[in-house]
């Protein structure tokens, strides 16, 4: 995101902030919605470092100055660490007028060692060394926003109780046969 986009962007979001508890902000061809509260984190692609309005979220707060994209130093309310989904995200900034939660893949790719795998519906975050499945996301209205870890549960719990018949095992397993799949079980 420039910062002409940027400037733009928080001056949308303080005209519609001052009248109501909830922010739209359109952007380019993006439509984004943010509440007070309870704001999900957007995945974003063209965010160099996580973001997010809320001090009540951040840990560990220190004020701190930043350079943007035009060279510019600018002061920043302070630089702090997210907790959820398993995972900690250190460095978010703190920008008091910002009505987003962002959270950067290029940061995230980085600190967490990870490959984003995204898919229509969802993403998400493996180990590069152990392979595992380390978090998530999923779509809504063309934009990927992070599963929280209750989120997580839910899903992987309705997962193991799901049945699984001997002939999906059998395609799955890259077709072994029968006698070679009752060793498996």
């Amino acid at each position: 995101m420039s910062k002409t986009e940027y400037d733009s962007m928080i001056q949308r979001a303080n005209a519609s902030s001052s009248s109501s508890t909830a922010t739209h902000v359109t952007l380019g061809n993006t439509y984004l919605h943010s509440s007070s509260r309870n704001t999900p984190w957007i995945l974003d692609s063209g965010a160099s470092d996580h973001m997010t309005g809320d001090l009540s979220l951040l840990n560990d707060v220190v004020k701190t100055y930043v350079t943007i994209a035009d060279g510019t130093k600018i002061r920043v309310q302070g630089i702090g660490t997210y907790r959820s989904s398993g995972l900690v995200f250190q460095s978010v900034l703190y920008l008091p007028q910002f009505p987003f939660n962002l959270l950067s893949i290029h940061k995230l790719s980085h600190t967490h060692q990870c490959s984003i795998l995204f898919s229509p519906s969802h993403c998400e975050f493996q180990d590069l060394q152990t392979k595992r499945m380390i978090g998530g996301g999923y779509e809504k209205n063309g934009l990927y926003y992070l599963q929280e870890q209750q989120q997580q549960q839910s899903s992987s719990h309705s997962a193991l109780h799901s049945t699984v018949t001997p002939y999906q095992w059998h395609c799955r397993l890259g077709h072994p046969s029968s006698a070679n799949l009752r060793h498996v079980s």
